[in-house]
């Protein structure tokens, strides 16, 4: 995930970057809002804000203008405001917890909720445990999910496997048996003379 953080206080800042880095995510940190220039690689998919620059910002006209994804309201934000370290601690941990919510609830439920994938950050799990795929099984399983309405045929799976030369019919076999033997050999659905698509 990618998460745009928009404070005034540089210690709640370095706190909360620190934190969500050491779990993989990306942040970025800006003081002002609307920044006065856009920042490079300014797109992001979360936005965390000190609820005054909020409320400044719309009393000005601002508003949410242009921003359509997630956002929660940092209302303890300023360091005279949060006062100690362990509740500067509780704002960073509230932050992290909101942030990875968000982004498991972006994921996709397949096979009628059983499979929850988050293609993005290569996350899928099967009945709430965690699955462990190949590169190559990731790169199959995401052309599944991303065409769940439509069958994917055997000559798409063996370009995508196989790279400039397409892959032997026998290599797809093997692709489909390994992700089948993961998922249950009934998740991944063969549509005879046209070829697979996932369980709805």
């Amino acid at each position: 995930m990618r998460l745009l953080l928009v404070t005034e206080d540089q210690t709640l800042a370095a706190a909360l970057l620190a934190r969500l880095q050491s779990c993989g995510h990306e942040a970025r940190w800006q003081r002002e809002w609307p920044a006065p220039e856009p920042a490079a690689g300014g797109d992001h998919e979360m936005l965390a804000i000190d609820g005054a620059l909020w409320r400044a910002a719309e009393a000005t006209g601002f508003s949410v203008v242009g921003e359509s994804v997630p956002t929660m309201l940092l209302e303890e934000a300023g360091t005279s405001t949060l006062g100690s370290a362990a509740r500067l601690e509780a704002l960073v941990e509230s932050v992290l917890a909101w942030a990875e919510r968000t982004a498991l609830g972006a994921a996709q439920r397949l096979m009628g909720g059983e499979l929850l994938v988050d293609i993005e950050r290569q996350f899928i799990q099967l009945n709430g445990a965690s699955v462990e795929l190949t590169p190559l099984e990731w790169q199959v399983i995401t052309l599944l999910v991303r065409r769940p309405d439509r069958v994917v045929s055997r000559q798409e799976i063996a370009q995508l496997i196989g790279g400039d030369a397409a892959a032997s019919d026998n290599a797809v076999a093997v692709h489909l048996y390994n992700l089948r033997r993961k998922f249950g050999r009934h998740a991944i659905e063969t549509i005879r003379g046209r070829g697979f698509r996932l369980r709805p």
